[in-house]
């Protein structure tokens, strides 16, 4: 599962493991359909027939997940991490070969997605910080640095709208204007 193999900072971590093929494919189904739990990774089954699973996610997510994992006729042994630890972290996985050396960093995700990640017609998902780095990107935007920092999500969208980037009156988005349409303020 390269890429997401990875475990970050405010996460919790599980580890289950369980003999057999039905008993993996139960796991696997309860995991996805039951919890909100993100499964990390799945071994291969060793020689004894036992399989490790590693699964991470909130605090509530991957305690309910463990504790569920529980109740399934106890096919499985389960051990929760409430705040794992990096190293011991990184040690398991690379032992389980669930990651290479390069995915089993613990990422801080940032909270602010990069502009280029971002598309306009989800601009009503976008936070205050997103909203702020997408108007720096616009010239014809009446405010400038300082302004854009200090400025509410509200003011920004409003500002979006006057401006013709997004339609009046609503939060839906309109393609990206030609230069030639930008509208000033006065």
């Amino acid at each position: 599962m390269a890429g997401k193999a990875y475990i970050s900072l405010s996460e919790s971590a599980g580890v289950i493991e369980c003999s057999g093929a039905v008993a993996l494919a139960k796991l696997l189904h309860s995991l996805r359909v039951e919890t909100r739990a993100r499964i990390i990774g799945v071994t291969a089954a060793n020689a004894a027939g036992i399989v490790t699973t590693v699964i991470a996610g909130g605090l509530a997510e991957v305690q309910h997940a463990t504790e569920f994992v529980k109740t399934l006729a106890g096919i499985c042994d389960t051990v929760f991490f409430a705040r794992p630890d990096k190293e011991a972290m990184n040690l398991l996985l690379k032992s389980l070969l669930i990651a290479t050396e390069s995915d089993t960093e613990i990422k801080k995700e940032s909270r602010v997605r990069e502009i280029e990640d971002l598309h306009i017609s989800d601009i009503e998902s976008w936070n205050v910080h997103e909203l702020r780095r997408y108007a720096r990107t616009l010239d014809a935007l009446p405010i400038k640095g300082r302004d854009i920092s200090k400025a509410t999500r509200s003011e920004l969208l409003h500002l979006l709208q006057i401006g013709g980037y997004i339609f009046a009156g609503t939060t839906s988005p309109r393609a990206y204007p030609p230069a030639n349409e930008l509208r000033t303020v006065n």
